[in-house]
């Protein structure tokens, strides 16, 4: 796998001053064919992984609620009201807010979330406002956050899983092209193994998720492969892939829309390689 060398980044802290809608819109540009590159890394009890991760608009569809959201690659949807500059999701008939882009410092996003600074940085060589919006309850050890920066979207997120048995990650942009707009340099994918030296099965991301999140896992060597997925009791209740698979790297999408929040188990077996992770799917 080709060396990515982490993107530090330099900070000045700036007043918090009223932004317009036309300004707050920047923070979260939306056209069909915006990509972003990540640098993901993963980190917990079975040590650090990193990797190259991607986000793209692929289309836009109009919803049973009749509003227009932009598709993503992931599987989400998402729009931001040119109104107010809030941002929505839309997940099993329902929308949410995620964020609000017109807030100010110390201001609440939702009840455990909070802009906690909106600081002017270097992002991929050019000087951005940013906005930082991190978890602020302590009513429990996970935390999470994401950055936006002007003209860039999204060039941060982390999950912190505390003493919890699962991954943590955090994503740093390192590409994107926005509107046609190149800023970075781009990760050619195919630099990346095509044969791993060992079995992997990487934490789903997202997790939480709300419905949709990806299973990424590597074979070393070829053979018959399952994965599937167990209720908090131990039931298997899908068999996500069942067949003979070369050495290589994987992706899964899994939709659990039709399942009820919980915590549930998805498990890998190949040759004589088991491994078994936790989800927590929050609708």
């Amino acid at each position: 796998m080709k060396s990515i060398h982490l993107l530090f980044i330099l900070s000045v802290s700036i007043n918090c001053q009223d932004l317009t809608i036309e300004e707050a819109l920047k923070f979260y540009p939306m056209h069909i064919g915006d990509y972003w590159q990540y640098q993901a890394i993963s980190f917990g009890i079975i040590g650090d992984s990193t990797w190259i991760t991607n986000k793209e608009i692929i289309g836009d569809t109009i919803m049973p609620n009749q509003k227009k959201y932009f598709i993503l690659n992931n599987g989400s949807c998402t729009r931001v009201d040119s109104s107010n500059a809030n941002m929505y999701s839309y997940w099993s008939n329902w929308e949410y807010r995620v964020d609000s882009l017109l807030a100010k410092k110390g201001d609440k996003i939702t009840e455990c979330y909070e802009l906690v600074d909106d600081p002017i940085k270097n992002i991929l060589g050019i000087d951005v406002k940013t906005r930082f919006v991190d978890y602020v309850c302590t009513t429990t050890e996970i935390t999470r956050g994401w950055e936006y920066a002007e003209n860039l979207g999204e060039v941060m997120s982390y999950y912190n899983a505390g003493n919890s048995l699962e991954i943590s990650y955090r994503n740093e942009l390192i590409y994107a092209k926005i509107n046609g707009v190149e800023y970075g340099i781009k990760s050619d994918l195919n630099d990346l193994p095509k044969t791993p030296h060992e079995f992997k099965l990487y934490q789903n991301y997202p997790n939480p998720f709300n419905t949709v999140t990806t299973i990424k896992y590597e074979l070393k060597e070829p053979g018959a492969v399952e994965l599937s997925l167990y209720d908090i009791q131990g039931r298997k209740i899908a068999v996500l892939i069942d067949e003979y698979q070369q050495a290589d790297q994987y992706e899964v999408r899994f939709d659990g829309e039709s399942l009820s929040s919980g915590i549930y188990t998805y498990r890998l077996i190949s040759n004589n390689f088991l491994k078994v992770r936790k989800m927590l799917l929050i609708k």
